[in-house]
């Protein structure tokens, strides 16, 4: 599948405290995708980013997505752990 994805600055308030965030598909949570293997997308991200308190660079990454014995390049830094990590947390 192939779309266009507007990527913008909006106040959201995930814990009673708005904060400013940015968002992918203008919503959040931002939009699900879902796909089956073979299949491949095609995401046009539409910069309409302008907070200029926040970083306006883009980079790319994803949640919530179960590969097998490729977990580790899954996910934000820090936060998604490879399966190594794991087995030596437990020695």
């Amino acid at each position: 599948p192939a779309t266009d994805s507007k990527l913008v600055n909006r106040v959201v308030s995930l814990d009673g405290v708005t904060h400013d965030a940015a968002l992918a598909g203008r919503s959040f949570p931002g939009p699900l995708l879902r796909g089956d293997i073979g299949d491949h997308f095609q995401i046009n991200g539409m910069d309409e980013l302008c907070n200029e308190s926040m970083a306006t660079a883009l980079s790319i990454h994803s949640h919530g997505l179960l590969l097998h014995t490729a977990n580790r390049a899954v996910g934000a830094a820090f936060v998604t752990y490879g399966i190594w990590e794991l087995v030596l947390a437990r020695l």
